[in-house]
């Protein structure tokens, strides 16, 4: 028994000699350098363009055996300047050792460190990776000659490899997009893959990495995962699911960050028919939930993030827009070539519920925006706190709008804004108004008092307030203004300049129902009601009755009281 274990040992301690004595001639007797110009070469073939490996190769033996490469250049598109497309400052590439003596490299795994990759997209849409990706996926079969016309195209072959493990360090992507003005700058610190492959296999991968954005000077770190599917010879590419969480920073005007996200989805891109999805999508950000699908297609020419067409809905539990908050909104999303859609789009808002629809052209070169939209027992004070705009008026709100504009900023959008709306307003009150101020002190002319000067100042309450607007290039008219409340009524016509932030009005009031007797007197001296201006700005009306048709009035009724009474005098000394 003790033989046969011994011829075992013995057996299995020369393949270890011999397996030590071929490292050792394989470190001293094979210099790796030898390898760099047909690599090189190869590399070149498989990517048309041209890859130099200015570093030396360096055997490695740790934790298997593989090379050791630094400073390997790939070159740009012919097109796009002079800069390297790739910089790979350090490589490892590990590989099995048998096929090696037969002249047949498979790789166990690779790492990456210090990799700059420079990406750029000109302002007709195209990259300088779009003749890198053909090449990748060119027929490498030979074209049938013409006797063989008849016979059916031979499969198109894709390259296609498998990698067990794949470490990438330390990659800074710059992101020149001519096309959209943006410039970007990623910077992956870790990305890791297991049994990459491109045969529709699923395999994991962790990334990990920072994105700065210098106009509109986005900034977000971002940590992610998820189940890749890569199928070349389908054109189908998914992730399922992708999970991811991190910060952002300056997204939003109103909101600088740090914000908190968490993501998770279901990604599929299928070139073949031009179409991509995003399933199941779940993303809370800070304290908002958004939830929905989209499909879109897309044009391969371009990029799979631009779509031509998509069709989507979405809903979200807690909206913010600016330091507004809408709750339980929901919205179809919809694109056509040269328009955006989100409507319906439905939701709470400010203790009331909102409906509209925004659309976005852009078929003319300056963008331009149709919108409707109507609020139903909205809160109009707490809307104007939290737009922390002046709270000049209160009351329970019904609105309606058709609205058309275009431009490029605020301004341009102010100028060109036509349109029209309506509003109804309930059981609320008007500040830096006092209408019952202004028809006392319209009423100091008959009782002789002094005629105060300035704007009267407080506020007006109301039981409602109706009316509607015609726009016009940011001027908004106002036929129909028509106030109600237990003590009095107006009605009046103004105007809002938009562009400006100023109004004026002239509304005339009636007093209803018992009231101080100089005030009843001016009334019907004026045949009517009290006419009472108002204009300024929004912040900052000025309030005061119509001085000058209230004097006329006055004077005349005065003179037709004395030529009366003068003749009344006239006729009592005649004895009539």
């Amino acid at each position: 028994m003790k033989k046969p274990i011994g011829i075992l040992f013995f057996s299995l301690t020369m393949v270890l000699i011999l397996l030590i004595v071929g490292i050792f001639s394989l470190l001293f007797f094979v210099n790796p350098n030898q390898f760099k110009a047909p690599l090189s070469e190869e590399i070149s073939q498989l990517t048309g363009r041209k890859v130099t490996i200015q570093g030396d190769l360096h055997w490695a033996f740790f934790p298997s055996l593989g090379f050791h490469v630094q400073q390997v250049i790939m070159s740009d598109a012919p097109s796009f300047g002079k800069t390297p497309f790739a910089v790979i400052g350090e490589g490892n590439i590990q590989i099995k050792l048998l096929p090696l003596f037969k002249k047949h490299v498979e790789v166990s795994m690779a790492s990456l460190k210090d990799v700059v990759l420079n990406l750029e997209r000109l302002p007709g849409g195209q990259t300088n990776w779009n003749d890198l990706v053909a090449h990748l996926n060119k027929d490498n079969t030979a074209s049938p000659s013409t006797s063989q016309s008849s016979q059916p195209s031979p499969a198109k072959k894709h390259f296609s490899f498998h990698v067990p493990e794949i470490n990438i360090q330390n990659v800074s992507i710059h992101w020149d997009d001519e096309m959209l003005k943006r410039n970007t700058l990623f910077t992956i610190n870790t990305f890791h893959v297991k049994d990459f492959n491109l045969k529709g296999n699923a395999f994991p991968v962790l990334l990990q990495m920072d994105i700065k954005n210098k106009a509109p000077g986005l900034q977000a770190h971002v940590e992610m995962k998820g189940t890749f599917l890569l199928d070349p010879e389908k054109d189908t590419y998914a992730i399922q699911p992708l999970q991811g969480m991190g910060t952002l920073q300056h997204l939003l005007p109103w909101n600088q960050g740090p914000i908190s996200f968490h993501i998770n989805s279901k990604v599929a891109l299928h070139f073949n028919e031009k179409e991509g999805s995003l399933n199941s999508l779940s993303l809370i950000l800070d304290n908002s939930t958004l939830t929905g699908d989209l499909q879109w297609h897309f044009s391969p020419e371009k990029s799979f993030l631009l779509p031509v067409t998509l069709k989507g809905q979405v809903h979200v539990n807690t909206l913010p827009i600016d330091h507004l908050k809408m709750h339980n909104v929901s919205a179809l999303l919809e694109k056509t070539p040269q328009q955006w859609t989100l409507g319906p789009i439905k939701g709470e808002f400010y203790g009331g519920d909102y409906q509209g629809t925004v659309s976005l052209n852009t078929s003319q070169g300056t963008p331009s925006i149709q919108a409707t939209q109507s609020l139903d027992h909205v809160n109009l004070k707490s809307l104007l706190t939290d737009l922390n705009l002046p709270r000049f008026i209160d009351g329970t709100t019904q609105f309606s709008s058709s609205l058309h504009t275009e431009g490029k900023d605020f301004q341009s959008l102010m100028q060109h804004l036509n349109g029209s709306a309506s509003y109804a307003l309930t059981q609320g009150s008007v500040e830096g108004i006092d209408l019952q101020k202004a028809l006392q002190a319209a009423s100091s002319l008959l009782t002789q008092a002094q005629i105060p000067s300035g704007s009267v100042k407080g506020s007006t309450s109301f039981t409602s307030l109706t009316g509607h607007f015609n726009i016009n290039e940011g001027i908004a008219k106002n036929p129909d203004l028509l106030l109600t409340s237990p003590l009095f009524s107006a009605g009046g016509t103004g105007m809002l300049n938009l562009n400006q932030q100023t109004l004026h009005y002239q509304i005339n009031v009636r007093t209803s129902g018992a009231s101080i007797p100089p005030i009843k007197k001016l009334e019907s001296m004026l045949g009517g009601g009290i006419p009472i201006e108002v204009k300024g700005s929004f912040s900052n009306p000025q309030v005061s009755p119509d001085w000058s048709t209230i004097r006329n009035a006055v004077a005349k009724q005065m003179l037709q009281e004395g030529i009366h009474n003068t003749i009344k005098n006239v006729r009592s000394l005649f004895g009539h």
